[in-house]
């Protein structure tokens, strides 16, 4: 397992795993209680955005309240400004997704914005 936390630029830690069914990353928001699964290369060290989300493995379960475990459909949500209303981001956040103009939810969640 290679375990890398939050440094400058990053905004969440992550564990790679290695499992039966291929190598995963694991990844934690560093501000909010929001976890997401993601493909990793074979020989991988780090991992790199945008991630490939995946649904969680059966070890999701693993992951205990105040975690919320993200799947890939929340992940891969569209970036609109309803999906925005709904959010409480505050404004420095929001300037910080008018800047790097993300694809999707998991974009905002999980970045590389410094």
């Amino acid at each position: 397992m290679h375990v890398a936390s939050c440094d400058a630029g990053r905004s969440f830690h992550y564990a790679i795993l290695d499992l039966p069914a291929g190598r995963v990353a694991i990844a934690t928001n560093a501000t909010y209680p929001f976890v997401a699964f993601a493909k990793c290369e074979l020989a991988a060290t780090t991992v790199h955005t945008p991630l490939q989300f995946l649904n969680p493995p059966n070890l999701a379960g693993l992951m205990e309240r105040p975690w919320r475990t993200l799947s890939c459909a929340e992940l891969e949500q569209r970036v609109t400004p309803e999906l925005l209303a709904r959010s409480e981001l505050d404004e420095v956040e929001r300037r910080q997704i008018r800047h790097w103009n993300p694809r999707r939810a998991g974009d905002i969640i999980f970045n590389f914005w410094d």
